[in-house]
């Protein structure tokens, strides 16, 4: 089904920093939490681990997580048998230890987030990822 949407561009200014909107008629595919946004998420995460493969020396796109177990983990956690963050580096931080990151594309300025600063956005889907995936790296991964 094809859908106008109307998008949101905000473009910065030199004059006092202050942000001026601009609207534009786009017409795309959308489906909903499906094509566009996807392609946005996967762009930035490919983008990303062609950033990491310049500083590490392993990098996997889209690894599955080990299985559980029997750990007990945090309410909220994925506990999935094919749970995957987006992105493994080894030796990232230290050597032959592999680090995780995960890709998610949000709008700070949505109508749904018009009563939080873009920090507390940030901060409510950091929390949300550690939630989900924190505690299965640490303790398994």
């Amino acid at each position: 089904m094809m859908t106008f949407l109307r998008a949101r561009l905000e473009n910065v200014f030199s004059d006092g920093g202050r942000f001026l909107d601009d609207f534009e008629t786009v017409q795309i595919g959308h489906r909903r939490r499906g094509g566009f946004v996807i392609q946005r998420h996967n762009e930035l995460r490919d983008l990303e681990a062609d950033l990491l493969r310049i500083v590490s020396s392993d990098v996997e796109v889209e690894p599955i997580l080990q299985q559980i177990t029997g750990e007990t983990l945090n309410r909220g956690a994925n506990i999935a048998p094919d749970a995957r963050l987006d992105i493994q580096a080894r030796g990232f931080w230290e050597r032959q230890r592999s680090a995780f990151f995960d890709i998610r594309v949000c709008h700070p300025n949505a109508e749904s987030y018009r009563k939080k600063t873009p920090k507390q956005v940030y901060r409510q889907h950091e929390s949300e990822k550690k939630r989900q995936y924190a505690n299965r790296v640490m303790e398994i991964e």
